[in-house]
């Protein structure tokens, strides 16, 4: 994590025999967790490739929206972003569909 912009880029590698398991989708879940809570991040960033329709999907599904990228971040990809906030709004969403 970046101490003086709070974010934190995060990147998953799955060889094809491990993807299609939720591994990422754990593994994310995991480093995404600690690095709001443990890291003081305000918000983890990703900048898949923009062919790679898999790890698309995986980013859509834990949150991350596609917006403009801050200008202290350099990449060639598109950004994708999860903030904090909406990472707590996200879990109260799916903790009240557990329990329906």
């Amino acid at each position: 994590m970046d101490v003086t912009t709070g974010y934190a880029c995060l990147d998953i590698k799955l060889l094809p025999h491990a993807q299609g398991k939720r591994i990422g989708y754990r593994g994310l879940s995991y480093a995404i967790e600690k690095a709001f809570k443990e890291g003081k991040a305000i918000a983890v960033y990703v900048d898949p490739h923009p062919d790679n329709k898999s790890a698309w999907k995986l980013y859509e599904k834990l949150g991350f929206m596609q917006t403009e990228t801050p200008h202290f971040i350099e990449t060639t990809h598109p950004y994708l972003e999860l903030t904090y906030e909406r990472w707590l709004e996200l879990n109260r969403i799916r903790d009240r569909e557990m329990y329906k």
